[in-house]
């Protein structure tokens, strides 16, 4: 059976979009490939994000 590889990221509604672009594109540099991204939202984030409400 294949292992399960998640990856697991909380985004703040104060930080800058580019933080979340910075963090998303480093994951998917890594060595081991994940098979799903878990991104958790706190609070409101604005448009720039790439998220709406």
């Amino acid at each position: 059976m294949k292992k399960k590889y998640s990856v697991l990221m909380s985004v703040y509604a104060k930080e800058k979009p580019e933080y979340l672009q910075e963090a998303i594109e480093s994951m998917l540099e890594q060595t081991v490939m994940p098979d799903e991204f878990v991104i958790v939202k706190d609070g409101v984030l604005s448009r720039r994000a790439g998220f709406g409400d």
